[in-house]
């Protein structure tokens, strides 16, 4: 057993060769071990430590069950690491998971055999953790790719259009695109969106997640879309093609989704276009129901980076 208690010194050892049997433990009020690599490179996987742990078969064969790598990511010239774990597969060692930082931010993401989760920071924590399906209380969400992004719900930003009970949606006229008239905020519990005369803006740079509902009435064929209006204007999403009859008295709810990678004070529009004009009741015909506020449209904004 190979010993050492904090104290009145810094206790160094050197190990060559194989050492059988061994026990070591680290004790005192501060216990630390450090290694260090001393080879001076800024290689990717370079400046590397690392940990193997093998077994023996009942036959004694010896093989690697497991290992753990401790190393630099990337080329740059910088202190950014990353973890890599395998394990034994059927034809040796298989990497399962690797966290690495990226670049640019104090950020870290998790690879898991070439299926990517992003766990992203929340302004003072690392993302503690994957289980049951979460990330740091995130649901993880698929994008259709092979991308398994973390969506932090602690960072949610609702805008609504709505009535006092029994009051129209508003008109819609036809034939271009028009700003969608939210009139209301939701639950913010953390200040990731303002919003001013229907536009919404992005007050923390990171990537969101945006979903927008519209119900219309009698506005034959119909789209929603979410779009970046300041700068260079984008579309972020666009709903598929719906055709509200006008002899219909259903009310579909139309959804557009989609990513953005937003900047502060970027400024967000949620809009509509119908080929047909249907004053009054063209954004929605109230339910009248036990004096409830009419409900026509909602904006989510979900966050995925802390900023």
């Amino acid at each position: 057993m190979l010993t050492a208690v904090s104290g009145g010194g810094s206790p160094t050892w050197t190990a060559i060769g194989t050492m059988l049997g061994l026990v070591w433990s680290v004790s005192g009020t501060d216990p630390t071990v450090v290694q260090t690599n001393t080879t001076q490179e800024d290689t990717d996987e370079g400046r590397e430590t690392l940990y193997t742990w093998n077994g023996e078969q009942s036959g004694g064969e010896s093989s690697s069950l497991a290992t753990m790598k401790i190393c630099h990511v990337g080329t740059g010239d910088d202190e950014k690491g990353q973890i890599i774990l395998s394990v034994n597969g059927l034809d040796g060692l298989l990497e399962v998971c690797r966290f690495e930082a990226l670049d640019g931010s104090d950020q870290v993401q998790l690879l898991m055999n070439s299926k990517k989760i992003t766990g992203l920071a929340d302004g003072t924590n690392a993302t503690d953790a994957l289980a049951a399906g979460q990330v740091d209380g995130a649901t993880i969400q698929l994008d259709g790719s092979d991308d398994l992004e973390a969506i932090n719900y602690g960072r949610y930003a609702q805008f609504k259009h709505q009535q006092t009970a029994n009051t129209d949606g508003g008109t819609a006229t036809a034939n271009s695109w028009t700003k969608y008239p939210l009139n209301a905020d939701g639950p913010d519990g953390s200040s990731i969106a303002t919003m001013s005369s229907s536009v919404i803006t992005i007050s923390t740079t990171g990537v969101y997640f945006f979903e927008a509902r519209a119900t219309f009435h009698k506005t034959g064929y119909t789209r929603i879309r979410i779009r970046k209006t300041n700068a260079t204007a984008s579309t972020i999403a666009t709903s598929i093609n719906h055709n509200v009859q006008t002899g219909a008295t259903d009310h579909p709810a139309i959804i557009a989704s989609g990513k953005f990678a937003a900047t502060a004070n970027d400024t967000i529009e949620m809009q509509f276009y119908v080929s047909t004009t249907n004053t009054g009741n063209g954004l929605g015909d109230p339910m009248n129901k036990e004096s409830e506020v009419e409900l026509y449209g909602t904006l989510e904004i979900h966050g995925t980076v802390a900023g």
